[in-house]
């Protein structure tokens, strides 16, 4: 795989836009402002050759008209039936390599957090929108449980070393919730120093890794002792009426208690 440079770019409230740098071009994943970035392209002296989406919400989104009257060549790739403007559909395609950057991307259709979300790989880098969050998972908008859970469980049969990058700086919250679920785990306890760490500096905790969040993501242990119980104790928890759904009655039990936490 050729070199490759990844930059966050800092929008709206929490966003990161992530801008890949290869020697032939720059994409760009899920400007949903265009000034940000702007600034950053020209205090960089760098042109966009290729923006992909992952959804179409407007934090994702909102830049994209603009960028795209700046950078006419700009080639876009997303969700082509649910966004506003034109792009090559990459809910219909498997993998394709885009020209200018010469990056080779995988698609991988991931619904739950909405109905259109789109995940990007290239080599061990995956840029998972609203999927999966350090120490957390996306809200469920269109989609339902069921299919958030086995959206998340498709990307986790990765390799471990897959490094995750997603499109929020939602990682404190996260763990703060995820030690409340699970209190007695340290590794989520070291977690939260290197985020604030991090944070203090003004740096980005991401991006994050398949197998760290095995170790630290309450979505993902669901058959941890302490995740299990405080799932099934939730007041949001529903027995399933068939065994097969027990899995998808946790994950939502879990989802709806984090919906609601503090």
């Amino acid at each position: 795989m050729q070199s490759i440079q990844i930059n966050a770019i800092p929008i709206l409230t929490d966003n990161y836009v992530w801008a890949i740098q290869t020697k032939t071009g720059l994409c760009l994943i899920d400007p949903g402002e265009a000034s940000p970035v702007q600034r950053w392209l020209s205090n960089q002296r760098l042109t966009p050759s290729t923006i992909l989406i992952t959804h179409h919400h407007p934090d994702h989104v909102g830049g994209v008209e603009t960028l795209k009257k700046y950078y006419p060549n700009i080639t876009i790739y997303g969700p082509q039936h649910s966004l506003p403007f034109e792009c090559t559909d990459t809910q219909s395609i498997a993998e394709f390599t885009d020209p200018v950057t010469q990056l080779k991307w995988k698609t991988h259709r991931t619904p739950g957090h909405t109905l259109d979300h789109i995940c990007y790989q290239t080599g061990h880098h995956l840029f998972c929108g609203d999927l999966l969050f350090l120490a957390g998972c996306g809200r469920l908008f269109e989609g339902t449980a069921e299919q958030m859970y086995a959206s998340i469980q498709a990307i986790v049969q990765l390799p471990k070393s897959t490094l995750l990058y997603p499109a929020h700086e939602y990682s404190l919250s996260n763990l703060t919730f995820a030690a409340h679920v699970e209190p007695n785990n340290p590794i989520i306890q070291d977690e939260i120093k290197r985020c604030n760490d991090r944070r203090d500096r003004q740096l980005p905790t991401l991006p994050t890794s398949i197998q760290q969040e095995l170790n630290i993501n309450p979505f993902l242990r669901l058959n941890s002792p302490e995740v299990y119980q405080f799932a099934t104790q939730s007041p949001y928890y529903s027995p399933p009426k068939h065994p097969s759904h027990k899995t998808t009655a946790l994950f939502s039990s879990l989802r709806q208690a984090k919906d609601h936490y503090p």
